[in-house]
């Protein structure tokens, strides 16, 4: 249940950025097993990160 309610109201714009570096999850072999890296792989779907 709504508890305020406002007219004449909108979304302007939406902005986002991410930095331009990304580092992929294989890069991690030194600290983790390849095995280890490819489960995490494929349980969370995340190949790279910013």
């Amino acid at each position: 249940m709504a508890l305020l309610k406002f007219n004449k109201v909108g979304i302007a714009g939406i902005s986002s950025c991410v930095p331009k570096n990304t580092i992929k999850n294989e890069h991690f072999t030194e600290i983790f097993s390849e095995k280890s890296l490819k489960k995490a792989i494929k349980t969370t779907g995340i190949i790279e990160r910013r």
